[in-house]
């Protein structure tokens, strides 16, 4: 059994990794052996699962409030950085060295503010450039058409605009800071390839190195000003579970407790985001544009109908788009997003089964059932 399911996690990393792009390949461990799933370090859990850390977890840095982290990755971060005072006051670090002025300057990101911010895009995208294209808005006279004609521009687009969370977490859209594991001691330009290397020649950088492993960090070769907690280490996790005074207790006595107590599981929140930014999306349509033009084909002479949009209520809504339609929908984007092809047969058979998941369990139910569906799916058509 237990074999079974390592093997069953590996074929879900393997599909994981066969997905990842040149872009995607940002964290680069000086001091580790190179492995393919560091372009998920912490935006991935021991399940496989996109996550992201709960927000009550993330802490300021004292030297720099307006810096966050996880709450254990500061504490460690701020040990190392009074080691790094201490060298500099010492005398031991090289008077033109990077290491004279360092604090945290870049930290967590939210992964939910930056969801929001790209499906922004995504709405100027779609309503401002794919239904005004050919007058595509005149096609739309409720929300039933206008979810038609966002399933076509995703089939043309998504390359460019992953939709649901678990997909946007592990695009090269995201942010890697997502993860609350990694600090930046210095702000300056990632394409600055002269700097980078200068950073790497600093004649005090084996010092920055040492005290950084002193302290469970690990650094990013392409972005040597970055830091990443290495939560494997012996060093990372006396903080993770440390409980002497002043520290709080954080009880994170392994990865699983870590990403099973400090993160959400992305896919848990798919669907109900998806529905949403839907109806926010066709309800800001409407506002800008509430009366069209729908030319009728008719026996003698085409006619000329106006058509009047109406915004639609949640509430309403769920009327006759009940759980079951958003699942369905939410599986089809997902088949969407991950190019997989399936056969009519095929769909009816899952449809079915949503159907009939939907009379006798709860939504989260159906939702795992719809992950562990898409990931059997992408692995028989990558296999």
């Amino acid at each position: 059994m237990a074999r079974r399911i390592r093997n069953k996690v590996n074929q879900i990393k393997n599909y994981y990794l066969k997905l990842a792009t040149v872009a995607d390949r940002d964290v680069n461990l000086i001091g580790t052996n190179i492995i393919p799933i560091d372009l998920y370090y912490g935006i991935i859990d021991y399940k496989s699962d996109p996550v992201y850390p709960s927000e009550a977890n993330i802490k300021e840095f004292v030297t720099n409030p307006d810096v966050l982290a996880i709450d254990f990755v500061v504490d460690a971060f701020e040990k190392f950085q009074k080691d790094i005072d201490q060298a500099v006051h010492s005398g031991r670090v090289a008077r033109n060295s990077f290491l004279n002025k360092i604090e945290p300057t870049k930290g967590w990101q939210s992964a939910t503010n930056m969801y929001h911010e790209h499906m922004s895009e995504v709405y100027s995208a779609f309503v401002g450039e794919y239904l005004r294209d050919q007058r595509r808005h005149a096609l739309v006279s409720s929300f039933d058409d206008f979810v038609s004609l966002f399933n076509n521009f995703l089939k043309i687009n998504i390359e460019k605009y992953p939709i649901t969370l678990s997909k946007y977490i592990i695009s090269s859209k995201c942010s890697r800071r997502i993860s609350g594991l990694i600090v930046e001691v210095l702000d300056k330009d990632y394409n600055d390839t002269q700097y980078s290397q200068s950073v790497l020649d600093d004649p005090s950088f084996e010092l920055y190195r040492n005290t950084a492993r002193k302290y469970g960090f690990k650094i990013d070769i392409t972005v040597p000003w970055r830091l990443v907690a290495d939560i494997k280490t012996s060093e990372m996790r006396s903080y993770m579970n440390r409980s002497d005074i002043p520290y709080k207790s954080y009880g994170v006595t392994s990865t699983e407790t870590l990403f099973d107590s400090y993160y959400y599981k992305a896919y848990k929140k798919d669907a109900l985001l998806l529905k949403k930014y839907l109806i926010s999306f066709y309800n800001n349509f409407v506002a800008s544009l509430r009366f069209s033009k729908k030319v009728c084909p008719g026996t003698v002479k085409a006619t000329t109908e106006f058509v009047v949009r109406e915004q639609v209520d949640e509430y309403d809504l769920d009327q006759f788009y009940d759980d079951a339609s958003w699942a369905i929908l939410y599986f089809k984007i997902r088949l969407i997003e991950e190019k997989i092809n399936i056969t009519p047969s095929q769909y009816s058979k899952i449809r079915k089964k949503i159907l009939f998941l939907n009379q006798r369990k709860n939504f989260e139910y159906i939702t795992v059932f719809i992950k562990k569906k898409i990931l059997k799916l992408a692995r028989d058509q990558v296999a």
